[in-house]
């Protein structure tokens, strides 16, 4: 068999298994997007940031009063989510809907550079699909998150530079970066990427991208944090200082490197092939991995590794071409082919052992919620419905498609009171022993426990609904 047939005929059947688990993949957004309720934490506060914004309301407060809230993150997901609102309303539609476009788009990004290449057809095709059926990015494509819009939005900025170099592309790169960090303020690989290659290559066009980047991001900046009077900062720098944990880091990469071990011995052969020729997209790989370093924090998870995922898939698409099309090195091509199905084999089947020794995940992660999942949360969702005043939710998607306030979030809390920022956490408090909400309900015991001892001073259990988690709901004391 020709080197040629072996690869096209190989591709074929790699990129059919490749479809089958992209259906699956599909069929896991739609159950998501189409579950009204929270699935896993963090959904609901950025589903209530967009629905604040929908108003014409300041997501950004004092953390000192009411709601006691942080809003972790820049505007632009919650902004583009508030537009879609305008058609969905205040429902997780709008978020999700957005989160699964992003990584659709950029799984498109890696087929359009690897097609622009000159990367035959089938490849493109394996690349783009590999990156969508990660099994980080079959868990985190339809949350209500902001990471895979901030990933499409530098990958986008990658691109453009490495088709064509030129003022148009770099002038596209700088408002594409400006994008990443308005929508999550960690996303700066691709800024760091395409200034240390400018910087080895043209330096004029280095000035340009530096200033065009630096006179949206600044302004917008001072403008952000002045018409919140100084919040826009504290909340997504100042409250965002948490700790960070070696043993947690290197968890997560050993992790890592077990469930995607093709993406990491592409790069490292592509590193070691391309070393000496200053390629951009070496650059912004190693950068993307470096910063992983970012999972070892308090409260990060998988969702760091999918900027890598993104970037190393292009790369496979790269290296696969050339060890499959290898013309005499026939134990190469079946090596590399075995451990492309192997890969393939562990997307697949992610919870069976093996894979699940390095892939341990929390029960919400790639569930697709059950009819009997619905009818629970919606028994949960009638006692808030029949609630006419204030309501205290741990996961707030519950108060927000009632139309009710967010108030309080556990985790926040707790960084509060670990820096010693007592007010929020006493205030708090206090308006749980002022019986100021007419429900109480929490999952579990996530705030601490002067929290939940307030509760039960002042507050009495009236049902336990098991909603993908058991939920105990409680009724002031009378």
């Amino acid at each position: 068999m020709g080197r040629a047939t072996f690869g096209y005929w190989l591709l074929i059947a790699i990129n059919c298994l490749l479809v089958i688990l992209t259906l699956r993949g599909f069929y896991h957004i739609y159950a998501v997007i189409s579950f009204p309720y929270d699935i896993t934490n963090g959904e609901g506060f950025v589903l209530r940031d967009a629905a604040l914004l929908l108003q014409g309301s300041q997501i950004y407060q004092p953390i000192e009063q009411s709601p006691f809230l942080v809003s972790n993150y820049p505007p632009l997901f919650a902004w583009l989510a508030s537009k879609i609102m305008l058609l969905t309303g205040p429902t997780f539609i709008a978020p999700r809907l957005l989160s699964a476009l992003a990584f659709i788009a950029t799984s498109g990004l890696i087929f359009y550079l690897l097609h622009k290449k000159n990367v035959a057809l089938s490849y493109c095709i394996f690349a783009e699909l590999l990156f969508f059926n990660s099994i980080y990015v079959y868990y985190w494509s339809a949350w209500s998150r902001v990471d895979g819009l901030a990933v499409c939005f530098s990958l986008l900025a990658i691109v453009a530079i490495e088709i064509k170099l030129n003022l148009r592309a770099v002038l596209l790169a700088a408002l594409a970066c400006f994008a990443a960090v308005a929508t999550k303020q960690s996303a700066l690989a691709a800024v760091a990427a395409i200034g240390l290659y400018l910087l080895i290559h043209d330096r004029k066009l280095l000035i340009i991208f530096l200033s065009a980047w630096a006179s949206l991001l600044i302004p917008s900046i001072l403008w952000l944090n002045s018409s919140s009077n100084g919040e826009f900062l504290r909340h997504i720098i100042t409250y965002n200082q948490l700790e960070w944990y070696p043993r947690v880091f290197l968890g997560q990469a050993k992790n890592f490197v077990a469930t995607h071990f093709i993406f990491v011995l592409a790069y490292a052969w592509f590193a070691i092939k391309y070393f000496k020729r200053e390629q951009l997209l070496l650059i912004y790989a190693t950068i993307a991995l470096v910063t992983t370093i970012s999972t070892g924090r308090d409260g990060a998870s998988t969702n760091y590794f999918i900027e890598s995922i993104a970037i190393t898939a292009i790369i496979v698409g790269f290296i696969s071409k050339d060890l499959l099309e290898q013309p005499h090195n026939y134990r190469l091509r079946y090596a590399w082919a075995s451990l492309i199905l192997l890969q393939l084999g562990f997307f697949a089947f992610p919870n069976i052992k093996p894979v699940s020794w390095f892939n341990k995940t929390t029960p919400d992660f790639g569930l697709n919620p059950s009819l009997a999942d619905r009818e629970a949360c919606d028994q949960l969702n009638a006692h808030i419905q029949v609630a006419k005043g204030p309501i205290l939710v741990e996961n707030p998607g519950f108060a927000v498609i009632n139309h009710k306030d967010v108030i309080g979030n556990a985790a926040v809390l707790k960084f509060f009171r670990h820096k010693g920022w007592d007010a929020p956490v006493d205030n708090f408090i206090q308006t749980i022993d002022a019986k100021a909400y007419d429900l109480i309900i929490f999952q579990g015991e996530a705030y601490d426990l002067d929290v939940l001892q307030a509760t039960d001073r002042s507050y009495h259990e009236i049902a336990r609904i098991d909603c993908l988690g058991e939920y105990e709901i409680k009724a002031p004391n009378r």
